[in-house]
């Protein structure tokens, strides 16, 4: 079976890899220029970050039946072709469940305990205890998407002493979350939580979803934290939330275009704190989604079940 690689693995993962499935016959390459016309036609499984996925690429392709996406978002893929030819795809979700959620804690803890004036007066030594503190004790958190990563950041707030509101698409229940609330439903959440956070993925249902007469609901003294996808919210719409200062806060790490452009107005609003698309990053990146390939590969060989299988119809 011949593979082709063209993430960009560290030597020691290569040398592990060729080691352990030696029946194999890996193909590592950084640019799809340098594909062989021969594996290109031999090929049966191909592992991306995903962006080089296209409908010319899987024309060179004509034995292909699975491609690992060491990622977690694939809304750029080629849907239709991979459905006609009954492709699999597989993602890495899951990964960044522990850092997005170590990092949404950060920005929770950060609003309620003030660490960033506390540094900026530590800069013109001003010794100042009238800053006013809070707890996340007692405050809800509305998680739009009940995913790996929505699931560790409620068990994280749990442990702080929040209620966990959990918003998904059929309404199930999701261990880790007080309660949940259809996607359809979602002002209901807002409207009562003090932090909402945004993790789910960017579909066809998702895609400008959050406008202004959603996001109007949100309470007046919430914070509003967007880890998932820029394209989720209608920018100008949560712009003008700000202006109008409905909201306490927003905390946004993604945007609908990155790097965010110089002109916009949300880089010199102080009710929003900006993060440059940063919240997944993490040392064992590599190394777990890794893990995850490997799972699938021998599963993959063995004709069974793949795990975190892409649903081509719904495209996540």
């Amino acid at each position: 079976m011949d593979i082709i690689v063209t993430a960009n693995l560290r030597d020691d993962i290569k040398a592990d890899l060729t080691d352990k499935y030696k029946q194999l016959s890996w193909n590592f390459i950084r640019d799809l220029s340098q594909l062989d016309a021969w594996v290109a036609e031999r090929a049966e499984a191909i592992v991306t970050f995903g962006g080089d996925i296209t409908e010319d690429l899987l024309k060179q392709l004509p034995a292909l039946r699975w491609i690992q996406v060491l990622s977690a978002g694939v809304e750029g893929l080629p849907f239709d072709t991979l459905k006609s030819r009954q492709i699999s795809v597989t993602n890495a979700r899951g990964i960044h469940a522990i850092p997005m959620a170590e990092f949404a804690m950060g920005l929770m803890l950060q609003e309620v305990k003030q660490f960033t004036a506390m540094h900026e007066q530590q800069k013109t030594k001003v010794w100042n205890k009238k800053l006013i503190f809070g707890e996340c004790f007692g405050k809800t958190v509305a998680i739009v998407g009940t995913g790996a990563i929505g699931t560790a950041i409620a068990n994280l707030s749990r442990a702080l002493g929040m209620k966990t509101v959990g918003v998904n698409r059929n309404g199930g229940a999701r261990v880790g979350f007080d309660e949940i609330i259809l996607q359809n439903q979602v002002s209901q959440a807002f409207q009562q939580s003090d932090f909402v956070i945004v993790v789910a993925p960017l579909t066809k249902e998702t895609n400008q979803w959050l406008d202004y007469s959603l996001l109007s609901h949100l309470k007046p003294d919430s914070v509003f934290i967007n880890l998932g996808r820029g394209d989720i919210v209608v920018e100008k719409d949560l712009i003008r939330l700000l202006q109008e200062d409905k909201i306490k806060r927003a905390y946004l790490d993604v945007f609908q275009v990155e790097p965010l452009p110089e002109d916009s107005p949300l880089w010199s609003m102080d009710r929003c704190v900006i993060t440059p698309h940063v919240s997944a990053i993490t040392p064992q990146y590599i190394d777990r989604s890794v893990v995850i390939m490997t799972d699938n590969l021998e599963r993959f060989q063995k004709q069974e079940k793949l795990i975190n299988l892409i649903d081509l119809e719904a495209r996540y």
